[in-house]
């Protein structure tokens, strides 16, 4: 599209700002959560940490809708190389963040019994 509500916002200088934003500060975060969190799962994380994800993810998903919903034809997205890189890494995101400990809670997983003593 060239014009339209979500066209008008994928190509506002100011939401390409703020995604900026968002990845660096999602970046630092990421190193802070390695160097301090040592859950495997989220929900076995402190709040701190299962509350910055929701919110990284929840952002990365809206950012990606409005993406989405701005392309004329929504199979163009398919062509759009930056589009499906951010698709695959959102996909990792959502998968580890929602259905890791989805699937998790409800097997008889434990991470920790694997480690070598």
């Amino acid at each position: 599209k060239e014009h339209g509500f979500w066209q008008r916002i994928a190509r506002s200088e100011k939401f390409e700002t703020l995604t900026l934003l968002v990845i660096a500060a999602n970046s630092v975060w990421m190193g802070f959560d390695a160097d301090h969190n040592n859950s495997v799962v989220l929900t076995d994380a402190p709040w701190i940490f299962q509350v910055a994800e929701h919110l990284f993810c929840a952002f990365f998903i809206s950012e990606w809708v409005i993406r989405f919903l701005s392309f004329y034809s929504k199979r163009d997205c398919i062509r759009d190389a930056w589009f499906m890189f951010d698709t695959a890494l959102l996909g990792t995101m959502v998968t580890e963040a929602y259905f890791v400990p989805f699937a998790v809670a409800f097997t008889d997983f434990n991470a920790t019994s694997n480690v070598a003593s």
